[in-house]
């Protein structure tokens, strides 16, 4: 089994310590918050991005972009935790936030993007999905779906999404849709450019991020089959996917996008024969074949 194409785009755990300006070489820090009031770091636990308190009345966010922009094709994931506390106050709010958004921001002025957010605020928080238009600044927020408010509201979530930026979009919290539509009206030009960040309202505020991956696609392309092949893909977690070689001796296995990347065990059954490929790590996108 030989691997044509590697479908995994980038792949940062953030599970060791690493110096900051090693984050350079993939990702931008920037943000409304100045430096003096900003910080990304590191820690064995994820990639800290915070801001420090600052005046009533006024938002500071910080965030880490990626330098590359991926293609609309492509899935994202990632495990963001707000902090452990609730904001108690109406007049504060604290944001850990995930956004995708146009990679022609810095030649339009376009900020299109979507969002998964945790908000606090108030004593409560919440998740929610939307997405935002907007030039220059200010841009206009839709809320598509928000889960219900509670003190007690997950503090982090395993998320994964896609877009094509014009009318899909799909969340997954784990292994559960959230929201998915292919009515929406969005203006978002791939290609696209993630965003850690975290935004907050007068308070100091922190958010963590961990596990953080793009893959070119949602399935995994094996040449140089027999029509008729049966092909298995079975993940370490997760549900087997399944494909039958067509008479181009292509066979296609469609990855729901929480299983987009993992490892497991390749099965080939082929006119009695079974041939194992244990121990695969695969992405979505991956291209192999299978040679001799």
């Amino acid at each position: 089994l030989v691997q044509e194409r590697n479908g995994l785009l980038l792949d940062y755990d953030f599970r060791s310590e690493s110096p900051t300006a090693a984050l350079l070489k993939d990702f931008e820090l920037n943000g409304s918050a100045p430096p003096a009031n900003s910080w990304a770091s590191v820690q064995a636990d994820g990639l800290h991005i915070g801001v420090g308190r600052h005046q009533p009345g006024t938002w500071e966010g910080f965030f880490a972009v990626t330098r590359a922009a991926y293609p609309a094709s492509s899935v994202l994931h990632v495990r963001m935790s707000r902090e452990a506390r609730n904001v108690i106050s109406p007049s504060q709010t604290g944001e850990a936030v995930f956004a995708v958004q146009t990679g022609t921001t810095k030649r339009t002025g376009d900020i299109n993007y979507v969002l998964v957010a945790s908000v606090t605020n108030a004593g409560s928080t919440h998740w929610e999905v939307g997405y935002a238009e907007g030039h220059i600044a200010d841009a206009t927020t839709t809320i598509l779906w928000t889960g219900p408010p509670s003190p007690a509201a997950s503090v982090s979530e395993d998320i994964t999404l896609r877009t094509d930026g014009r009318s899909s979009y799909v969340v997954y919290f784990g292994n559960r849709v959230v929201y998915e539509s292919n009515r929406l009206k969005m203006r978002i030009v791939p290609p696209f450019q993630p965003y850690l960040e975290v935004q907050a309202l007068e308070i100091s505020y922190q958010a963590r991020f961990q596990d953080f991956w793009i893959t070119s696609d949602d399935s995994i392309l094996v040449n140089g089959l027999d029509q008729g092949d049966r092909v298995t893909l079975a993940p370490a977690t997760g549900t087997p996917v399944r494909a039958l070689a067509d008479a181009s001796g292509q066979a296609r296995l469609a990855l729901a996008p929480r299983q987009a990347k993992g490892d497991g065990t390749l099965t080939i059954l082929s006119a009695g024969s079974l041939r194992r490929f244990p121990e695969l790590f695969y992405a979505g996108g991956d291209v192999y074949r299978i040679r001799g």
